[in-house]
C-alpha cells in the first residue's frame, strides 16, 4: 500500500496541531472575466489526524488581490474549547443553547457567544424564578431566593452587558472576554444550588 503524504493540521478531536495523512486533494482556479490578470485559487485537502482518526477539509484559498499569501479554512471549523462533559446531564433545552454557543465560539463569532451567553444566563433565571422582570431584577431574586450571592451577582452583571452590548450596540468582544464570558456560563451552570448531577 502507497503511503500517504502528510501535513500538519489542526485537529478538532485532538484541540492542537498534529500530523496528518492527506486522503485527497483537489485544485481550482478562476479568473475574473473581463480581467485574466484578477483571479481567484483554491487548494482542497482531505486529512485524516494521525493520532485518533478525525478527518477534515482544508482550504487554502489565494487571490491575485492579496498581499498575505491568503487564507486557510478548516471544516469543521476549528474548536479550541469543547463544552464540559457535565453540560450533557443539564435540561435538553440548555445543552442545545450551550452547544450553538461553542459552535459560535469555534466559529470565532465573538457577538454571537456573548448574545449566546446572556440567553443561558437568562434561560436559568427564567427557570429558577420565573420572568420576573429585568435582568437586575432576575439576579436580585436569584440572590433573595439564595441561589446565587451578591458577590456571583457582581460577576453575572458584566457578562449580561457583554450580550446586550453585542446584540444592540454592535460591541465584539476580544478573545480573552469571550473566554472570560465562556467561564462564567460554565461556573453558574455547575453551581450546585441549580442543577442535581
Amino acid at each position: 500500500m502507497k503511503k500517504r503524504d502528510q501535513t500538519r493540521s489542526w485537529c478538532n478531536e485532538c484541540l492542537q496541531e498534529t500530523n496528518h495523512s492527506v486522503l485527497g486533494t483537489g485544485e481550482k482556479t478562476v479568473h475574473a472575466p473581463d480581467d485574466p490578470d484578477l483571479w481567484w485559487s483554491g487548494s482542497y485537502e482531505m486529512v485524516q489526524c494521525c493520532g485518533c482518526d478525525e478527518v477534515s477539509l482544508r482550504l487554502r484559498e489565494f487571490c491575485s488581490e492579496d498581499d498575505e499569501g491568503g487564507k486557510t479554512t478548516i471544516w469543521p471549523p476549528r474548536k479550541t474549547r469543547r463544552p464540559p462533559s457535565w453540560v450533557y446531564d443539564l435540561p435538553a433545552s440548555l445543552v442545545n443553547l450551550i452547544q450553538e454557543v461553542y459552535s459560535a465560539h469555534a466559529a470565532d463569532a465573538r457577538a454571537l457567544v456573548a448574545m449566546g451567553t446572556r440567553a443561558i444566563i437568562d434561560e436559568v433565571a427564567n427557570d429558577k424564578v420565573g420572568d420576573v422582570g429585568t435582568f437586575e431584577e432576575k439576579l436580585d431574586a436569584l440572590v433573595d431566593k439564595e441561589l446565587i450571592s451578591s458577590h456571583q451577582k457582581k460577576i453575572l452583571v458584566p457578562a449580561l452587558d457583554a450580550g446586550s452590548a453585542a446584540s444592540h450596540r454592535g460591541y465584539r468582544p476580544s478573545p480573552d472576554i469571550v473566554e472570560h464570558l465562556l467561564d462564567i456560563a460554565e461556573h453558574l451552570l455547575q453551581a450546585p444550588t441549580f442543577f442535581e448531577r
